[in-house]
């Protein structure tokens, strides 16, 4: 499976991080997220650079799946890594965060670096979503 980026002129360039490449974010800019599978089932994150260059970060071969699920202009990433909610700088630090004690699905991350998303929490409620918004 491959990504693929479509100009305004309609032309494609097809990129791919692994055989199983699943893009789920762009900014402005054109900067692509996502996560790639392994023949594990683990998940791999990854954020595309507009010149095409692709960082792969966090998730093992063993037993930590990453999925980054969003990007914003400042080419900030926000996801899950096994379990926890994280957020990865362009530079690649990341901050890893629980919301309430559980693992957060991240939705979007805004520029001021405030992400929302939804949990379930593991006591109360069992089975319903709840949002969240988080903020530095």
């Amino acid at each position: 499976m491959h990504g693929f980026l479509r100009s305004p002129s309609g032309d494609f360039t097809l990129f791919q991080v692994n055989p199983a490449t699943v893009p789920l974010s762009i900014n402005a800019t054109g900067e692509i997220t996502g996560y790639w599978q392994d023949n594990n089932g683990l998940d791999h994150a990854w954020v595309r650079a507009t010149d095409g260059t692709i960082t792969t970060f966090a998730g093992n071969d063993v037993d930590v799946s990453a999925i980054s699920d969003c990007i914003n202009a400042a080419g900030v990433t926000g996801g899950t890594i096994s379990g926890s909610g994280f957020l990865r700088t362009a530079d690649g630090t990341i901050t890893y965060f629980l919301v309430n004690g559980n693992s957060p699905t991240v939705t979007s991350v805004n520029s001021a670096n405030t992400v929302v998303g939804s949990f379930t929490p593991n006591e109360l409620h069992q089975g319903f979503n709840h949002g969240f918004l988080r903020t530095e």
